[in-house]
């Protein structure tokens, strides 16, 4: 049985939404540190049964780390 991390499926809610924080880097294929920890978080509740909140990162405002976490959250519905 294989487990699926739902990382693709939180960009894709994400950018279907909101166009700040920048999740592709200039280059137009590497994630930026939000597209990053959006990935991230995902992979807490997915392989750890954990929810990412609190789990804070400096280079992220709080109220963007609150927007990814709940894209993150959604996408592991």
């Amino acid at each position: 049985e294989a487990i699926v991390v739902p990382a693709g499926v939180a960009w894709e809610l994400m950018l279907a939404k909101h166009t700040e924080p920048v999740l592709h880097d200039s280059d137009g294929s590497h994630p930026t540190l939000a597209g990053s920890y959006l990935a991230a978080c995902t992979f807490m509740p997915t392989l750890f049964g954990v929810s990412p909140v609190g789990i804070a990162l400096d280079g992220l405002t709080d109220a963007d780390q609150q927007l990814l976490i709940r894209f993150a959250e959604a996408a592991c519905e």
